[in-house]
């Protein structure tokens, strides 16, 4: 009589997770604002070039975390973000109040301390953090979709 051997579900890797997490984060920023660039209105559709998300916060040092999170993020069409009028390449005042004003417009005064101050210490992206913070992205995008 053969012995049935079962066979032990492999742990997905730490790198897998957080490219997952990233992965839904930014799908979630893009539904939560109907997939249009915050600044010229343009929907992903019509323009025929990709909208990505873009992180208030960079991803380094304390806001590490911010990474997963989808209030620091906000749908940029190419133009807007990587491109020769984008938040990369222009830091010129009047560009960024521009920038701060819409997200102001559309987030509500404050969205900018509100990230500044968000407190994860003591949080640490380890795989317990990210398969929960994977629960809970998939979790609003179902939720957003209905």
């Amino acid at each position: 009589m053969k012995k049935t051997v079962k066979k032990k579900a492999k742990k997905k890797s730490l790198k897998y997770l957080k490219n997952k997490a990233k992965a839904l984060q930014a799908e979630a920023v893009k539904l939560r604002d109907n997939n249009k660039c915050l600044i010229c209105g343009e929907a992903y559709k019509s323009t025929g070039l990709a909208l990505h998300c873009h992180h208030w916060y960079k991803m380094k040092g304390q806001s590490l975390l911010l990474q997963f999170e989808i209030d620091n993020g906000v749908s940029l069409c190419f133009t807007h973000h990587v491109g020769f009028q984008g938040v990369h390449r222009n830091s010129s005042a009047e560009f960024q109040n521009k920038y701060w004003d819409k997200i102001n417009d559309k987030f509500g005064d404050g969205m900018k301390e509100k990230l500044r101050d968000f407190d994860m210490s003591g949080v640490r992206v380890n795989r317990v953090y990210l398969e929960e913070k994977i629960i809970e992205l998939e979790g609003y995008i179902k939720n957003i979709e209905g």
